[in-house]
């Protein structure tokens, strides 16, 4: 896992610049510091946009990318993987030529792959494959040695947990919208606006002047994106949030449920929860679709 270099896309296959929030980081810091191993946020192009912060390349890497193989070798291998990962869609889990295991998931916005996760340098064995020893020198030798025993080892019989973590990671990014593209700058400015306001009194007209836009143009925006008005899709933020809440803290009654998701009264939201969801909160939060 090595510097960044940008993949060698033509200009029309460029994506947007991807936007990251600042909780990404801390997500990627937890996870490598839990893990003991280095966690990397690249664009599409390949291009790294987050680090996981006190864990760079192992000295085991950097041994092999200065005295042996060569710092091109382990980017060439980058391009491959991340190529693989962006055609199948899906993490992927390989062995490199240094003889660690990586793994790479993509991340995907608006159905579309804008940038991959990569969580990498581990090993599965206790020896450093034969053809790594051959090509290193004697004086090189022992240190090599050394630092491959430092990584941290991830036996077959546990890998598996390991990727079910990492892929909860990644999909944890993409549903809390964590990542958007700089062509939806608008709309993750109006995002974090209704996330922030939720629980107040909020206006179209407000919205727009936060999304950088007028209220005819936002209007035409989100109809033309999303099919649907501006009340509607605060409705629909609001229920989202009153359903985490009714699964997640059955010690709230409705009426709090209701006052913490911008519903002055708990008559109208229960109203509104069981005209777009089917079935009253109470039902919801039980596990059931009506109220028998």
């Amino acid at each position: 896992m090595p510097t960044a270099r940008p993949l060698p896309l033509p200009a029309a296959e460029v994506p947007l610049e991807l936007l990251l929030r600042d909780e990404v980081q801390l997500l990627l810091d937890h996870f490598a510091g839990v893990m003991k191993m280095q966690v990397v946020f690249f664009s599409a192009r390949g291009e790294i946009l987050r680090r996981s912060r006190g864990i760079g390349n192992s000295g085991y890497c950097r041994l092999i990318q200065e005295k042996i193989f060569g710092l091109e070798r382990c980017l060439e291998r980058d391009r491959l993987e991340l190529a693989n990962c962006a055609a199948q869609g899906k993490l992927r889990c390989y062995l490199c030529h240094a003889g660690l295991r990586e793994a790479i998931a993509p991340v995907t916005v608006n159905g579309a792959v804008a940038g991959f996760v990569m969580l990498g340098q581990f090993r599965a064995a206790d020896v450093i494959p034969l053809a790594v020893l051959e090509k290193v020198p004697s004086q090189h030798y022992e240190a090599l040695w050394r630092e491959f025993l430092k990584l941290p080892k991830i036996a077959d019989d546990e890998l598996e947990n390991l990727l079910g973590l990492f892929q909860m990671l990644v999909d944890y990014i993409t549903a809390r919208e964590l990542v958007a593209l700089s062509g939806d700058r608008i709309f993750e400015r109006l995002n974090r606006y209704l996330e922030k306001h939720l629980t107040e009194p909020v206006t179209i007209a407000a919205a727009a002047r936060a999304a950088g836009q007028s209220v005819s143009s936002l209007s035409h925006k989100l109809r033309a994106r999303y099919g649907a008005s501006f009340k509607t899709i605060l409705i629909e933020k609001r229920l989202r949030r009153a359903g985490t809440l009714l699964r997640e803290h059955p010690e709230l009654s409705i009426a709090e449920i209701a006052a913490r998701t911008g519903f002055t009264d708990r008559f109208y939201f229960s109203r509104i929860f069981r005209k777009y969801r089917g079935c009253p909160p109470s039902a919801y939060r039980d596990g059931r679709t009506t109220e028998d």
